[in-house]
């Protein structure tokens, strides 16, 4: 598996939950990652036609991309799953931007 090391490339500025995020369509790199972020990964729906549908920690099968956030997601803890996630609804709660930022810009801006 590949990871990408998040000083050697700018990553997409999305819209998650109302809070703008940096997105990244791979796996990071997290000892990159400075810590004062957030990192969470979200899965593809089983229909793999590219739509988000949940939000985790860590993500292995349907891995869809990697997010970095200055603010911490809420994760649920449902009863039958032993890995807090949280449902994403691809047409409310995401919204790609197209625009690109390397995380030093994204601090700059949004800590």
């Amino acid at each position: 598996m590949n990871y990408i090391d998040i000083n050697n490339t700018d990553l997409e500025l999305i819209e998650l939950f109302g809070e703008k995020v940096l997105f990244a369509n791979d796996r990071l790199d997290r000892s990159s990652v400075p810590n004062c972020l957030f990192v969470y990964d979200l899965r593809e729906n089983d229909y793999l036609n590219g739509e988000p549908c949940e939000i985790a920690e860590s993500i292995v099968v349907n891995h869809l991309g990697t997010v970095i956030t200055t603010k911490e997601i809420k994760l649920d803890n449902p009863i039958d799953s032993f890995k807090p996630y949280r449902t994403i609804n691809p047409e409310k709660d995401i919204n790609f931007l197209g625009e690109w930022l390397s995380v030093k810009e994204y601090m700059e801006r949004y800590m």
